[in-house]
């Protein structure tokens, strides 16, 4: 299981500070959640893609006894469904937090 992103304890205490006050949103909180959704959203699609773990799928070849490492294979589109697991809490938050912001803006 990987771990959770160092700001994210910070990005939910915001989310709930908001719930708690009931939606009534300053304008410098009217800027930031859409900031924060889209960053939620775009951690999701990093942890959902597998880059920047420590276990990362580089490629290592020996070539005349010496180790190379090679950058992982890049696929074309979005990864497979079936490795969405450990990204929806981060996509799911990150865009209940759009929603919200884009309701507020526009509702």
């Amino acid at each position: 299981m990987q771990r959770m992103h160092p700001y994210a304890p910070w990005i939910i205490l915001l989310l709930v500070i908001l719930l708690a006050r009931g939606f009534y949103l300053t304008p410098v909180l009217l800027l930031l959640m859409p900031a924060g959704g889209a960053y939620l959203l775009y951690q999701g699609l990093q942890v959902w893609r597998g880059e920047g773990s420590r276990f990362s799928a580089r490629r290592e070849t020996y070539w005349r006894g010496r180790r190379i490492e090679l950058p992982a294979r890049r696929e074309a589109g979005l990864p497979a469904l079936r490795s969405i697991g450990p990204a929806l809490p981060y996509l799911i938050s990150g865009g209940v937090i759009m929603l919200i912001a884009l309701g507020t803006l526009f509702g």
